[in-house]
Order: structure tokens, then C-alpha cells, then sequence
């Protein structure tokens, strides 16, 4: 079984999904990278992000982590 090939009837953005004994037709999400914060809080988030990272000593991966800390921190304010 494949899918993510088109069927009949499937149109732009679509998608076939196989399950077993059915098929689906979703709708593709077409979501370009956009985000929810706006310009502003967005700086002061990747600041805030950047300084965990600094206060680690520069040590790689937590910068999901950080981010989110830093966006949870500045929301709440």
C-alpha cells in the first residue's frame, strides 16, 4: 500500500492517507513558516532564548528548550 499519491476526485493541497481497510482525503496544510509573534515580542523572546544560552556557557542543544522557556516567561509577564 502506498499513499501520498493522488486518486481520482483528490484535488490541490490534498493528500490520500491509507489506513488499513480506508482511505481518507485530508487537506495538505499549507502553512508557510509563519509565526504567531509579532516583531517585538519575537526579538525579546530570542533575547531572552539567547541568554539561558549564555548563562549555560554556550552549550548546544537546548535551544528548543530555551526558546520556549523564554516564550512562556514573556507571555506570563
Amino acid at each position: 500500500m502506498k499513499s501520498g499519491r493522488s486518486g481520482a476526485g483528490e484535488g490541490k493541497g490534498q493528500r490520500t492517507v491509507r489506513d488499513r481497510k480506508t482511505m481518507v482525503t485530508r487537506k495538505r496544510e499549507t502553512r508557510q513558516d509563519q509565526t504567531l509573534l509579532s516583531g517585538d515580542l519575537r526579538a525579546r523572546v530570542a533575547a531572552q532564548a539567547y541568554s539561558f544560552y549564555e548563562r549555560r556557557g554556550y552549550e548546544d542543544g537546548y535551544d528548543l528548550e530555551d526558546w520556549l522557556e523564554a516564550e512562556r516567561r514573556i507571555l506570563t509577564e
